[in-house]
């Protein structure tokens, strides 16, 4: 729950600090296409409410507390790519990844995180710094590095949002961070054959919070 406050803090103050009164964002009105890279850190989270009974499910309680599927905290790396609509509004696709590794026994494991929505840019004359919040869905995927280990793709949104600091027409540096909300259903996950490293009780949601920087570039 710390994390979660502090990541929502520093999204405030990085657009309360976009709002204040201060050339444009990078780009301009032949701009098609915009690209970025970026790399940062994502911070641990558990996936879901771990079951009381064993997987396949039975009625035999487990002996011990229920096996839980804690995310560490890792690096991360990725790329957005993003159509302009105007000069406010852009369609974009983000691409995320991270090789973390997930308790309950699944070990080592790439989480990839892609999705696409919309973005809105808080342009404003005379403004050296451009805020921005974006809203995207897609889907989350944990591949573990065990190829016996049955791969999981859930559906997923994101809300992420920061500052660009334009350098010149056609470049920018940008920080962002973004939360990832993971849909988890009901039932086991992480499976080799008959048996499941984890089985989750009910339907639930993941979030997952994340702070990068990187660079744009326009074309």
């Amino acid at each position: 729950m710390t994390r979660r406050i502090v990541a929502a803090a520093a999204l405030l103050g990085l657009l309360l600090a976009g709002a204040a009164p201060g050339s444009a964002a990078v780009g301009d009105d032949t701009t098609w296409f915009r690209l970025g890279v970026f790399g940062g850190y994502r911070l641990a989270g558990d996936l879901g409410k771990p079951s009381d009974f064993e997987e396949p499910a039975t009625t035999v309680p487990l002996a011990g507390p229920a096996p839980r599927a804690t995310v560490e905290s890792a690096s991360a790396w990725g790329f957005r790519a993003a159509v302009p609509l105007g000069d406010r509004f852009e369609v974009q696709a983000l691409f995320s990844r991270s090789r973390t590794s997930l308790s309950a026994g699944v070990g080592e494991t790439w989480s990839t995180v892609w999705t696409g929505g919309l973005s809105y840019r808080f342009v404003a004359p005379g403004r050296s710094w451009v805020p921005f919040l974006g809203l995207s869905a897609g889907g989350h995927t944990f591949t573990p590095r065990d190829p016996a280990v049955t791969q999981e793709t859930w559906f997923a949104a994101s809300l992420d949002g920061g500052t660009e600091f334009p350098v010149g027409s056609r470049f920018a540096l940008r920080v962002e961070v973004r939360g990832t909300a993971t849909r988890i259903p009901s039932g086991g996950a992480f499976c080799s054959g008959a048996d499941c490293a984890v089985s989750f009780r009910e339907d639930s949601w993941s979030l997952i919070g994340e702070a990068v920087g990187g660079f744009v570039f326009a074309f």
